[in-house]
């Protein structure tokens, strides 16, 4: 028996979350975190102040002075916005730093492309293109080919349609089947669909994920995709500009035939539109030294520093993060910082929900506060600022404004009210012509008709694009297709949000994760503030002081805020990405791998595949809609074409009128959670195929053709190069077209794939209505005269034939049984295939392979790219939040948050999430609706009424005890077995009283002293405020008390207890586990195996 005291230090304030929120856990920031984090702050400082020409950018952080670091290795200090300066090995500083290359894990492949006409009808002529050529025009139809026979996810295609019919792993289900005659209801007399309940041609599938547990988790929901996205925009994003991919459609391309899905219609795509553009990596320039020569190296650069660092919202770019700050007038008339982020509106109070910067607020407070004129036409190259590593503009010496950095100096800033004889004009000041940039724009994606960029408005290449005007109207409009020519749309310019990340308008449901931690930051720097005033000791007293600033934000030191803000948003995200989402897509990434945090050997840049290819696979989890549902509970769906680059869509409420940015993010919140996504396959839903952004684009043609064009190798060349290198039994290279089959997710996409890379001569033409292919010397007709160019139709039925011919068909290939196996005339070539399966691009083969049952949601190709970099990017990082946080508050408040909870501190209208805020509930209850108490009992005895706000039938499913409480019957009519039904519980303001059933259950007690029993199964329960008791039968659980005087016993299992604020009670029970006591003089009981506990401050009991 061990007893642990410590002194109690005094505590910090609650965090305040989103108005009317529930608290689960809690996040709470003490004054002795806020003490460690301004020792970091004062290391950057410090670096700042002694960086010289001598020191280097990063050689001023080591030494043996009261802010440097003794050692390399050392967990201290504070980010630069770049990434530089992680890993501090001599020669070692820019790992992980922005603007670096991708480098490769596979030797490069730059395959040839096709014969094209560079100008059309013009007088260049047509010729070869291929991959390998450093500049002008690349033309390749293949992509979009394969995108047309592979990922098509309509019920055209006979593989996605046995995919919709009977998902992974799955048996029993009715399946698709498509119409034989599709209904016409506009028809004299109406055509009816036969047969009856059939899917009618052309329609988008749904094709709903099933986990790697047969089905025995629930699936992973939309809010699982969107996150994803938004993390892919923190970690990469390629520099363009090493000429483009040209991918002509073909004559029996889907897009030609319109919407009416017939050629030769009034509503064919014009022959103008008909092709797809790609512009190309910019390449690097080779021993010459000047670009855009023939010894140019073919290698991109990554924009992005890779870290896990929150780069979405606070930039890979310091001059970038200078005009995302706010700033306010100190008392001698100078901007300075708040210490927040720069919201919608400038100026306003910090108790107004203004949501994220817009590019109208990003220009006015420029041009107000720093004297920095920024016309339209700059958000597609933000122009560099004198700022140090930290993000902090350097004053100019005039008028203390920022200033540009040009290639003949340093240009100050200068107000409309400023006196500035040094400029020749009032102020505010543009961008000198020979500013320096930085390769990122403010913004990325753009609506298509409110970008600024010049316009080629005349066809003709022999002229340059002409730079628009803004269009005559004064409203936002999302029509893209009727833009008048040689204009922009300039309200609709001035309604995009601006981020860290210049992508963030891509769709309104990325935009809300981007609101979630902007919200954040600035709830933190309130919080703070709360922190340090209210903690009046002696010791609280000095260490306000060192916060404050007389000439600062009213008093305050907002450059300290904002990093201390940072710091901890920072790595609330790190642990949200590792624990919540990547070990969701790989459960096997090691959290404690031992010497994880000083391995200064390893450089987590993002490898070139991961960025080009593997990362691409979320595309295929999106599904049609993005689901909202308001506060008031209407459903407020928009078509995911319509939230593609549309950010006033974000805020339209629907019946609930205008939102505002809290309320808009926790309606997409509410719908997305509930909603399941796409299987993550091969396919892909229509509007990103078909629709994308408004014009004839396919997504994954574009992914594709990304690959080819930065040299990312083959599927199969891909893994053969990664099996010599590790003799890793799951990177074989596949040997035939048989056995590629026998190791993808849906056996019946065999046949398009090797429709769409067999090099059967069957395949590569259409054999006509005779199905011959060469004439036929006993006969007196030319079996060949009806052959022609293969098309897509002719492709699948030659494939079918190879693949899955019936017995006696007629003009099955004699050799269809030694192509599929790659024997005989098709035997290997040494090491490659000769069938076309070396082909398979990386994107669409790695989508298709087979997962592991019980493991992650990725083939063995993809899996082995994803956990490796995301196991660098943890193990590389110096700064990984495990190693900045041992023994403090800071790492017990992570440990215990959860994206849920962070979800609901900074939105409004959320509640009912689960703990796992990445997969769907089958069930949502509303205590509040039950009459869950004692009098509830003696009224309606253990019959719950069903409330008609929920889906779910309350009256099969639950019943009420004497003593009020709610629980999961363990046997029910709609869930027989007890073990499928996995619910949310949220509380009320009073005590709850809830027993779950045998699933893994998420509960929400709220206010009150609640009392949760858990059940079976891997259940969170979270008692929120109150003095709480949880208890559970059994399973891996992770109770969490929460703010008040908790008794936690959480049974057998291997559990995580967190008791939060206050003195609490907590019993470990069987087998391993962690506890977090929190602050609190709290009792600890260990349990009966190898347990480990973190007491945290206050007078603690471990036993």
């Amino acid at each position: 028996m061990v007893a642990a005291l410590a002194v109690a230090t005094p505590g910090g304030v609650g965090l305040a979350p989103a108005t009317g929120a529930t608290v689960g856990q809690g996040f709470t920031v003490t004054p002795s975190d806020l003490a460690y984090i301004l020792k970091q702050i004062k290391i950057a400082e410090a670096h700042v102040a002694n960086t010289t020409s001598a020191t280097g950018p990063c050689g001023a952080l080591l030494g043996t002075g009261p802010n440097q670091l003794s050692s390399p290795l050392l967990s201290l200090g504070l980010r630069t916005v770049d990434g530089s300066c992680n890993n501090l090995v001599a020669g070692q500083e820019k790992n992980g730093a922005a603007d670096e290359l991708f480098p490769r894990l596979a030797t490069p492949v730059f395959q040839n492309a096709e014969a094209g006409d560079p100008d059309g009808p013009g007088p260049a002529p047509s010729g070869p293109s291929s991959y390998a050529q450093k500049s002008g025009l690349v033309f390749d139809t293949r992509p979009r080919t394969i995108s047309n026979l592979i990922v098509d996810q309509t019920s055209t295609n006979p593989a996605a349609i046995a995919a919709a019919g009977f998902p992974v792993r799955t048996q029993g289900n009715p399946g698709v089947q498509p119409c034989t005659t599709d209904p016409d209801p506009l028809a004299d007399p109406p055509v009816a669909a036969f047969p009856e309940n059939c899917t009618p041609s052309f329609q988008t599938l749904f094709i709903p994920n099933v986990t790697t547990d047969v089905g025995l988790s629930p699936p992973y929901n939309s809010l699982f995709t969107l996150f994803g996205q938004f993390f892919d925009h923190g970690i990469d994003q390629t520099v363009k500009g090493g000429g483009t991919v040209f991918v002509p459609l073909k004559n029996d391309d889907p897009l030609v035939a319109g919407k009416d899905h017939k050629f030769n219609t009034a509503d064919d795509l014009a022959p103008s539109l008909r092709f797809m553009v790609l512009t190309r990596a910019r390449n690097q320039p080779g021993p010459d030294g000047v670009l855009g020569t023939s010894d140019d190296i073919q290698d991109a650069k990554n924009t992005d520093s890779p870290w896990v660092d929150q780069s979405q919202t606070y930039t890979s770019h310091p001059s970038h993060q200078a005009f995302l700050r706010e700033y306010v007038n100190n008392t001698d008339g100078r901007p300075v910082a708040t210490g927040r982020l720069l919201g919608g509106v400038v100026g306003a109070p910090a108790s107004q929900d203004t949501g994220m910067a817009t590019w109208a607020s990003t220009k006015e407070q420029a041009a107000t506060l720093l004297g920095l004129k920024l016309v339209d036409a700059d958000v597609v190259d933000i122009p560099m600022l004198a700022v140090d590593a930290y993000g902090k503009f350097i004053p100019g010496p005039l008028r203390g404004l920022p200033q540009y950095v040009t290639t003949s100096g340093l240009v100050e800033g200068c107000r409309a009210s400023d006196v500035c004889p040094d400029q020749p004009n009032p102020g505010p000041v543009p961008v000198p012509a020979n500013a320096r940039h930085f390769d990122t724009p403010f913004l990325t994606d753009i609506a298509h008709n409110a970008d600024p960029s010049p316009q080629d408005t005349d066809h003709n290449p022999g002229t340059p694009p002409v730079p628009p005007v803004p269009d005559a109207d004064s409203v936002a409009s999302s029509d893209f297709a009727n833009q008048p020519p040689g204009t922009y749309d300039d309200e609709m310019l001035n309604a995009h949000f601006i981020a860290g990340d210049g992508r963030v308008n891509e769709n309104i449901g990325l935009t809300t994760i981007h609101q979630v931690f902007h919200s954040e930051h600035d709830r933190l720097i309130e919080d703070i503030k709360n922190t340090l005033t209210t903690d009046t000791s002696a010791s609280g007293v000095t260490a306000l002081a060192q916060w404050k600033l007389t000439a600062g934000a009213d008093g305050w030191n907002g450059e300290r805020l904002f990093q201390a803000a940072r710091f901890v948003t920072e790595m609330e995200y790190q642990h949200l990405v590792f624990e919540e989402f990547a070990r969701k897509v790989q459960p096997a990434i090691n959290p404690f791998e031992p010497f994880a945090f000083t391995q200064t050997d390893l450089n987590p840049a993002i490898r070139a595949e991961f960025a080009h290819a593997v990362y691409r696979f979320g595309h295929s989890m999106l599904t049609e809609t993005i689901s909202r549902r308001n506060a008031d509970g209407s459903d407020n769906d928009i078509s995911l074409l319509n939230g593609f680059l549309n950010p006033p869509a974000y805020t339209q409420g629907g019946s609930a009128g205008t939102l505002s940015p809290q309320a808009a993010a926790g309606s997409v919140v509410m719908g997305m959670s509930d909603q399941t996504g796409n299987e993550l396959d091969e396919f892909v839903t229509d509007t990103l195929r078909n629709n994308l952004l408004g014009l004839p684009l396919d997504l994954a043609t574009i992914n594709m053709t990304r690959a080819r064009s930065e040299g990312v190798p083959p599927l199969n060349v891909f893994r053969r190069q990664l099996f010599n290198r590790t003799n890793d039994g799951q990177l074989r290279p596949y040997t035939s077209w048989v056995d590629f089959g026998e190791n993808i997710k849906h056996p019946e996409s065999l046949v398009n794939f090797v429709a769409a890379y067999g090099q059967h001569p069957t395949i590569l033409t259409d054999v006509g209505p005779d199905g011959e292919l060469v004439d036929d010397p006993a006969t007196t007709a030319d079996e060949t005269a009806d052959n022609g160019p293969a098309t897509l139709a002719s492709r699948r039925s030659a494939a079918r034939r190879i693949v899955n011919p019936v017995l006696g068909e007629a003009h099955v290939p004699a050799d269809a049984v030694d192509f599929m196996n790659s024997v005989g005339a098709w035997a290997n070539n040494g090491n490659s295939s000769i069938t076309g399966l070396d082909d398979i691009d990386l994107w669409v083969g790695g989508l298709a392979e087979v997962t592991t049952p019980f493991g992650g949601l990725l083939g063995t190709t993809f899996n082995y790219v994803f956990e490796n970099q995301l196991t660098d990017l943890q193990n590389g990082d110096r700064l990984y939040y495990l190693a900045r946080t041992p023994g403090m508050n800071l790492r017990t408040q992570l440990e215990g948050n959860s994206f849920a909870e962070l979800i609901v501190r900074n939105t409004t209208g959320t509640d009912t999430l689960k703990a796992d805020p990445f997969a769907t509930a089958d069930c949502k209850f509303q205590l509040a609706n039950l009459a869950g108490t004692p009098a509830g009992f003696t009224q309606f005895g253990n019959t719950v009424a069903n409330d008609p706000s929920t889906p779910c039938n309350e009256t099969a499913l639950l019943l009420r005890k004497p003593d009020g409480t709610i629980q999961y019957r363990a046997i029910n009519s709609v869930d027989p077995s007890g073990i499928n039904g996995q619910a949310v519980y949220n509380g009320t303001d009073g005590v709850d009283r809830v027993y779950g059933g045998n699933d893994n259950d998420t509960f929400w007690g709220g206010l009150g002293n609640d009392v949760v029993e858990g059940g079976g199964g891997a259940d969170v329960a979270l008692g929120g405020e109150g003095s709480d008791i949880i208890t559970d039968l059994g399973g891996d659980d992770v109770p969490k008390g929460g703010p008040g005087n908790d008794a936690i016993d959480a049974g057998p299992g291997l559990d995580i207890l967190m008791g939060g604020t206050g003195k609490d009670f907590t019993n470990g029970g069987a087998n391993a586990n962690e506890t977090f006591a929190g602050a609190g003089d709290d009792f600890v009981y260990l349990g009966q195996s190898l347990d480990s506990a973190f007491g945290d401050s206050g007078n603690d009991w471990e036993e």
